[in-house]
C-alpha cells in the first residue's frame, strides 16, 4: 500500500496567517499614502514596554517611504515567526501545541504593534501610550501563560515516561 501525503498540515494555517499579514500591510500602506500630508518628520524606532517612545528618528521629509519600509520589516518578521512553527517541532519543549501558541501570540503581537506604530505616526499622546502599555502587558501575560503551561506539560510527560 502506497500512502501519498497530498497536503501539509502547516500549509493552510501559514497561508492564512501570511495572507492576513499581507492584507494588514496593504491597509496600513494605503493609510500612510492617503494621509501622507499629515505624516510627521519623525519615525518612532524604539518603543518601551510602557508605550513611551524611547527614540525617534528624524527625517528631512515626511516619513512615507521610511514608514512603509519599517512596516514591511515588521510584517516580514511576523511572517517569519509564523513560519517558525516548523522549527519549533524540533525543540522538545515546544513540540506541542503550546509552542505553536507562543508563536501565534508573537505573530499577533507584531501585527498589532504595527497598527500602534501607524497610530503613533499620526497621534502620539497619553491615550496611545496607555493603549500600547495595556496591549504589551496583555501580550506578556498570554505569552507567559503558554510558556509555563508548555513547560509544565513537558515536565509532566517526562516524569510519566520514566
Amino acid at each position: 500500500m502506497n500512502l501519498k501525503i497530498t497536503h501539509s498540515p502547516w500549509r493552510r494555517p501559514m497561508k492564512k496567517t501570511n495572507t492576513l499579514l499581507l492584507i494588514n500591510f496593504v491597509i496600513q500602506a494605503c493609510i500612510l499614502v492617503i494621509f501622507q500630508r499629515a505624516l510627521p518628520h519623525q519615525l518612532p524606532t524604539m518603543v518601551g514596554i510602557s508605550g513611551q517612545v524611547i527614540y525617534w528618528y528624524t527625517y528631512a521629509t515626511p516619513i512615507l517611504v521610511p514608514g512603509l519600509i519599517f512596516l514591511a520589516v515588521l510584517h516580514l518578521a511576523a511572517g517569519l515567526i509564523a513560519y517558525g512553527r516548523r522549527v519549533l517541532n524540533w525543540i522538545p519543549i515546544f513540540s506541542g501545541v503550546e509552542g505553536q501558541n507562543v508563536l501565534q501570540v508573537l505573530t499577533f503581537w507584531l501585527a498589532c504593534f504595527s497598527w500602534l506604530i501607524v497610530i503613533y505616526c499620526f497621534w502620539y499622546n497619553q491615550f496611545t501610550i496607555h493603549l500600547m502599555f495595556s496591549f504589551n502587558i496583555a501580550a506578556v501575560i498570554v505569552f507567559t501563560y503558554f510558556v509555563v503551561r508548555g513547560c509544565y506539560r513537558f515536565s509532566k510527560s517526562k516524569n510519566n515516561s520514566v
